[in-house]
């Protein structure tokens, strides 16, 4: 399990996060690469809308506003919730290789 959220600093996210003003367009490689799982992404993405700043994520062609729509809501839970699994299944299938690496020496 992960250790608690107070552990974690990402000193370069929040310099974003206090650079960006009011207009500006944050541009983010994907969704998984802004955040380590959904709750974090939602958080995120609704505090930089909240302050009118864009965010567009470039591998999922998506763009948040701040337009508090029923269908960007869904897409950011779904598309979310996607990275998220993805990333869940990148780390544990990495630490079932390193476990079994051994055994092929």
């Amino acid at each position: 399990m992960l250790a608690e959220r107070a552990s974690f600093s990402w000193p370069q996210l929040e310099a974003m996060q206090g650079f960006v003003r009011e207009g500006d367009t944050v541009f983010c490689h994907s969704m998984d690469r802004l955040a380590r799982n959904l709750d974090d992404l939602r958080r995120i993405v609704l505090g930089l809308t909240e302050r009118s700043v864009h965010i567009v994520f470039m591998k999922e062609n998506l763009t948040f506003t701040g337009e508090d729509s029923p269908m960007s809501n869904l897409l950011l839970s779904v598309m979310g919730a996607f990275a998220d699994y993805a990333k869940f299944g990148i780390v544990r299938s990495h630490s079932l290789e390193v476990a079994l690496w051994p055994a092929f020496q």
